[in-house]
């Protein structure tokens, strides 16, 4: 009877294994999908970015235990989203059926990856990524069940900053079903409920509820602008009067506005060198108020200074810097600022490639700091951004980042000199010609 039970557990654990074994290569093995494209006689060039695009796609540990955390930091990486969004550029070396086959593969690839690997503002994966990264690592079915547990709804509720990505999951999780990762086909009926509780009552509870609110509420007392329109009005002195109107027509005014704001404008006005004697004095002019207002009226203009710095700060090609476009646009289009804004790979590409504007970073911050200090930003995620943007730039992702971008414009440059050469030896062969017709 003992040999019986043992045979069957053998049996038991061996079937498990197996199912393990198959489990785990539907989903590792389908990204090895890009390695049956022929790339045999392609150009060197072809043949290296294709590469690249292997190892953006297929784990390095492949061969071991899925671990998303390598895939993702892998496929987050600045170079493989890079070669991604310009592909037309980086496989253009490349033969038209393997461009045909490989955007096909990458672009499917890239879905599943970036689904996989979404992350919310306080850079932790979302709730629908982790639940399937967990139930394809221990190789289990997902159910309907799973989208109605109540810490998976709470925690769907809390991460604000995923509810935009909620209907791409959907899309992504239907080719997923489709190639054979997903088994079950009834979670994909479960999008209009998902959508339907993020905006329920029930939601707007547990938040209410269950998350402490770390920002400071905006207070008017404390907001800088009504400091310097309530010394302005209650000062007798009128020197005092005159230098915080001065100030005033300086200064940017980072409340909403009935009308659009036109920030070309409103900083070139700013960076004007009366404006700039103005700010570069405070300490100087605010001797012209009376004492009891000259500390509160210090303090309230330094703020603004560093508020007016952070939404006019450029780049050397006079564009204005992305922090700035952010904050910029949330009072062109009235909206809050959000902080999953400051995580964006976009932004983080940008200032690494522009070291003109990353030198002005914890400036911006010192101005975001003096906006969260009164409640005009109310994402503590925000400030916690400003660590995450120095250690990219600081990274060796943000170094490949600027060298591959080196390479792609030395590419550029040399093209453009071979057309500038064929261009020049036309027009001699063309003179020549009506020259020899003349005669």
């Amino acid at each position: 009877m003992n040999c019986l039970y043992h045979i069957l557990l053998y049996i038991y654990l061996i079937l498990n294994l197996v199912r393990h074994s198959i489990s785990s290569s539907t989903f590792s093995s389908y990204f090895n999908k890009i390695e049956s494209v022929n790339v045999e006689g392609e150009s060197s060039q072809c043949l290296s970015v294709y590469n690249l695009f292997k190892d953006c796609i297929i784990s390095r540990n492949k061969y071991s235990a899925i671990d998303f955390n390598d895939i993702c930091e892998t496929f987050n990486n600045g170079t493989c989203q890079i070669i991604q969004k310009s592909m037309d550029k980086t496989l253009s070396k490349c033969s038209s059926r393997v461009q045909n086959e490989l955007t096909n593969i990458i672009n499917e690839n890239y879905s599943i990856l970036t689904f996989f690997c979404y992350k919310d503002s306080d850079n932790e994966y979302c709730p629908i990524s982790e639940l399937f990264q967990k139930y394809i690592t221990i190789n289990e079915d997902i159910s309907i069940d799973h989208f109605k547990n109540t810490n998976y709804l709470n925690d769907l509720c809390k991460a604000k900053s995923c509810y935009s990505y909620i209907d791409d999951s959907y899309k992504v999780m239907k080719t997923l079903f489709k190639v054979g990762i997903v088994k079950n086909e009834n979670i994909l009926n479960t999008e209009s409920d998902t959508n339907s509780y993020i905006k329920s009552q029930s939601c707007q509870n547990f938040l209410a509820h269950n998350l402490v609110v770390l920002s400071k509420e905006y207070s008017i007392e404390d907001d800088y602008l009504n400091i310097l329109d309530n010394i302005e009005k209650s000062s007798n002195l009128q020197p005092c009067i005159s230098i915080i109107n001065s100030y005033s027509e300086c200064l940017i005014n980072y409340h909403d506005s009935d009308t659009l704001p036109d920030y070309n404008k409103y900083c070139d006005i700013y960076n004007t060198e009366y404006c700039k004697n103005l700010f570069n004095n405070i300490n100087v002019n605010i001797k012209k108020c009376e004492d009891e207002y000259q500390v509160k009226l210090s303090k309230a203009l330094t703020s603004i200074r560093d508020i007016s710095n952070l939404f006019c700060f450029r780049s050397h090609s006079d564009e204005f810097c992305p922090i700035s476009k952010i904050f910029q646009k949330s009072k062109t289009v009235k909206e809050e600022i959000k902080g999953d804004s400051f995580y964006d790979l976009n932004l983080l590409q940008n200032y690494c490639l522009d070291e003109s504007c990353a030198q002005f970073i914890d400036e911006s911050y010192i101005g975001i700091y003096d906006l969260y200090n009164i409640g005009l930003v109310t994402e503590e995620s925000i400030m916690k951004s400003l660590k995450y943007i120095r250690d990219f730039i600081d990274s060796p992702e943000c170094s490949r980042i600027r060298k591959n971008y080196g390479r792609f414009e030395k590419e550029d440059s040399s093209s453009s000199f071979k057309q500038y050469k064929l261009s020049l030896c036309l027009v001699i062969v063309t003179i020549i010609v009506s020259y020899n017709f003349l005669i």
